[in-house]
């Protein structure tokens, strides 16, 4: 009885520790959500802000990509392990889409560096309106964007990634292909990473503008709602006659 009880108050109390890792979690993505949304204002208040939600954010979170706003890539890898911590202690699950730029470099060389930088911006802002606080998002090269969704199964973050690449696709002149992976018991950053990037490489092989998820066995296209009506609307292949039914057409003419 002693032993039950023990054991009770012992799954309670990591239950306990599990939500308050969660709560700072997300104090310190709200923190810096806050600090996005100025951005772009700069100054002294920008510094004290950043300065003042450091404590509450996962290493390496208080560094943000100035070009674009996004978490820088060592921002995004800190929050990772963050997670991935969170994960072996006390379970919680949390995927990645990884998300790149189709044909980018193309697309600067036609329409200028400029408009490049003005779509790169676009996007991040669409990312941000995309995501939610306790969501994390971070550049990591030129044209790659990483994704963290805490809290979200493979499945949600396959929808999300989908949404997400129709919207692109719908909204800017450019497109997107996505990887996903979800975390596994023993992950590390860069093993979860990999099999997203394992994920992306296939959607680009198969024709880019396509998500592909990694379920830590296969790679498979992703297929959704969207993706199945847009795939209805489109208009069917012309048919082109073939010489048999040329000479069956010639044939019935002659005996006519």
């Amino acid at each position: 009885m002693v032993a039950a009880q023990w054991l009770a108050s012992a799954s309670l109390m990591a239950m306990v520790m599990g939500g308050v890792a969660a709560a700072f979690y997300l104090l310190g993505r709200r923190s810096q959500a806050m600090l996005r949304a100025t951005h772009s204002t700069g100054g002294a208040k920008n510094n004290e802000t950043c300065q003042q939600t450091n404590n509450f954010s996962p290493p390496g979170s208080d560094r943000l990509e100035i070009f674009t706003g996004l978490d820088s890539r060592e921002a995004i890898e800190g929050t990772i392990g963050f997670l991935l911590a969170l994960k072996a202690r006390y379970n919680n699950e949390f995927s990645l889409v990884l998300a790149e730029i189709d044909h980018f470099e193309t697309f600067k060389n036609e329409h200028g560096p400029d408009e490049g930088n003005r779509v790169l911006r676009r996007l991040a802002d669409m990312i941000r309106e995309s995501t939610r606080d306790t969501d994390a998002a971070g550049r990591f090269d030129g044209q790659e964007v990483v994704i963290v969704l805490p809290e979200t199964s493979l499945e949600g973050a396959c929808n999300f990634g989908e949404r997400l690449r129709h919207a692109v696709d719908q909204g800017l002149p450019i497109s997107i292909s996505c990887g996903i992976a979800t975390a596994a018991d023993g992950d590390t950053a860069k093993s979860i990473l990999s099999r997203a990037d394992s994920a992306l490489l296939s959607a680009v092989s198969a024709g880019k503008n396509r998500v592909f998820k990694h379920t830590g066995r296969s790679i498979n296209l992703v297929t959704s709602q969207v993706t199945e009506q847009v795939l209805e609307e489109a208009e069917p292949e012309p048919t082109i006659p073939t010489l048999e039914a040329e000479i069956d057409d010639e044939n019935a003419i002659v005996s006519s």
